[in-house]
């Protein structure tokens, strides 16, 4: 009998934590994507701080995994059932840790219908790389404004027909979630290229998030859409580094290059 994974939810709920490699508890939402002529290259990168199985000799083994799910999947993987399902690994045994990768690849490009890419950092964990926003500037200043009830795309506005490049970042970044109404706490990063952009309503319109609902991917996706279609910039990258839940992160990126998209470093917060 199979199981529409679409009506299931284990967010808001009272949940035991599965004692074996369970993946029948992962569940997904639909994307939804917003229907434009736009292309878009996009992807989610999930951090995984909580990763651990049992090698051959059933010793516990540690790892920091990174996920990478395609961002036109037609599904994306509800947060709190991929922290479920990486948990009931804890006491299951690999002989190698690429075993458990390709077992967690398989599991979960099948259920979002795209493909994902699994990478594993291992102690000492060498190679991640220490938060910065080197050559980056910090929008966030003392302004006067009163949080919106909604998303207000009216603050963003052109300040002067230069065309100017810059990298831009802000904390102020705080939307709730779809379905459990808690605070989800983002710092959101926007590398510009186009006519000179008002920083200062840039600002206004990211704090006006600040009493929507909907989930991490899709407040980037709006954030992509809005300044591409209020400012009409040459090249536009928006990627959001949220705060960890349950040991994972979750950093949507939407770009109109490709030789824009990746990881800048960790979030100080994260």
């Amino acid at each position: 009998m199979s199981v529409d994974k679409t009506n299931l939810t284990v967010l808001g709920q009272e949940v035991q934590y599965p004692t074996a490699y369970n993946p029948d508890i992962l569940q997904i939402v639909p994307r939804r994507l917003v229907e434009n002529n736009l292309r878009v290259y996009a992807q989610d990168v999930w951090n995984a701080y909580e990763v651990s199985w049992l090698d051959a000799h059933h010793m516990p083994q540690i790892a920091v995994a990174k996920i990478i799910f395609d961002g036109h999947s037609e599904f994306i993987v509800e947060s709190k059932s991929l922290k479920l399902y990486l948990n009931s690994f804890n006491n299951h045994v690999f002989s190698d840790y690429q075993m458990m990768i390709n077992t967690i690849q398989q599991d979960l490009s099948s259920l979002v219908k795209g493909h994902v890419e699994i990478n594993f950092e291992l102690p000492p964990f060498s190679n991640i790389v220490s938060a910065h926003t080197q050559n980056w500037q910090c929008i966030d200043e003392s302004i006067s404004i009163k949080p919106e009830q909604q998303v207000n795309s009216d603050w963003l506005e052109v300040s002067s027909d230069e065309i100017i490049n810059v990298k831009l970042y802000s904390h102020l970044l705080k939307s709730n979630c779809l379905v459990t109404h808690q605070p989800d706490w983002g710092t959101v990063f926007i590398q510009y290229h186009g006519p000179a952009i008002n920083t200062q309503g840039l600002l206004k319109y990211i704090i006006s998030y600040r009493h929507h609902s909907g989930f991490h991917e899709q407040c980037v996706e709006r954030i992509f859409n809005d300044i591409t279609t209020r400012l009409q910039p040459k090249d536009l990258m928006v990627q959001a580094c949220y705060t960890r839940r349950g040991g994972l992160d979750i950093n949507p990126i939407r770009s109109s290059r490709s030789d824009w998209i990746g990881i800048h470093g960790r979030g100080y917060r994260q």
